[in-house]
């Protein structure tokens, strides 16, 4: 489509206006950082929106205001529906992905341009070595936060890795002055996903591992909403112990079907 055929942030936003008024023009650069759109930049650095992006924010504005679908939730069904790329990533964890490289110097930070990039192949990981079984065991005592290289020398990650990690939302590190710290929970991602790296995983296709955790999520906070919604007559502690169970049935449920259709991938 030819930049003469597409929208300035204005245009969209009195054209959206129509039917959510209470939309403001912040909201929509809001929802691009949040990864719910993304426009294309005229030369000068112009947002500039195609009818496909207009129709994707209409949806996600419908969907947060009129059916109280969370951000996380709206960015799936987008993706579902055909009118988000799977391979939009929220201006956030771009950031955030400059930042984790930027901790070493000898990284290139990782460009989110739409073209393919080069695949990390099981060449490149030869000579690195891969997480021991008792990571943990490594771990400094009591620690809760965990710095770039840190992550890099526990896990054996090469800084391109770490940086499609967190470009992909695998690894969700905070960042304080330009400083990305990692959390316990990141190294665990990290470990593991060291290991499907080892045996030739792509580290793009993670990205799939965690939407699918999302999406569950998603499936359980739908489940709940009954249960959230008369949380004002039981204690927290309660609705929480119920909204687990749930979850712990879901899980339950989703590793018999993961398992049948594993066998019958497999041809068992």
């Amino acid at each position: 489509m030819s930049q003469a055929n597409l929208l300035r942030i204005g245009e969209v936003h009195a054209a959206l206006r129509a039917e959510f008024p209470e939309i403001e023009l912040s909201k929509i650069r809001y929802y691009e950082e949040q990864g719910l759109v993304e426009p294309q930049r005229s030369r000068k650095g112009y947002r500039l929106y195609s009818d496909r992006n207009v129709d994707c924010l209409r949806e996600a504005f419908r969907l947060t205001t009129k059916e109280n679908v969370s951000l996380r939730n709206a960015r799936l069904r987008l993706i579902d529906l055909g009118l988000l790329d799977q391979t939009t990533v929220p201006v956030a964890a771009r950031r955030a992905a400059r930042e984790a490289v930027s901790a070493s110097v000898s990284a290139a930070v990782p460009e989110t341009t739409g073209e393919s990039k080069p695949r990390i192949s099981p060449q490149s990981l030869e000579g690195v070595a891969t997480p021991p079984a008792d990571l943990f065991s490594i771990v400094p005592e009591n620690a809760t936060s965990f710095t770039h290289e840190q992550i890099r020398s526990m896990t054996g990650l090469l800084d391109e890795e770490l940086a499609e990690l967190v470009l992909s939302g695998v690894l969700q590190p905070k960042t304080s002055l330009g400083v990305p710290s990692y959390s316990a929970s990141d190294l665990t991602m990290a470990a593991l996903s060291r290991k499907l790296l080892a045996r030739g995983v792509d580290v793009r296709l993670l990205s799939s591992v965690r939407r699918s955790a999302e999406r569950e999520v998603g499936v359980i906070e739908d489940m709940t909403l009954a249960i959230r919604e008369n949380a004002g007559l039981q204690s927290v502690d309660t609705v929480r112990a119920q909204v687990s169970e749930v979850a712990s049935d879901v899980a339950q449920l989703r590793t018999a079907l993961f398992g049948r259709a594993l066998s019958q991938y497999l041809g068992k």
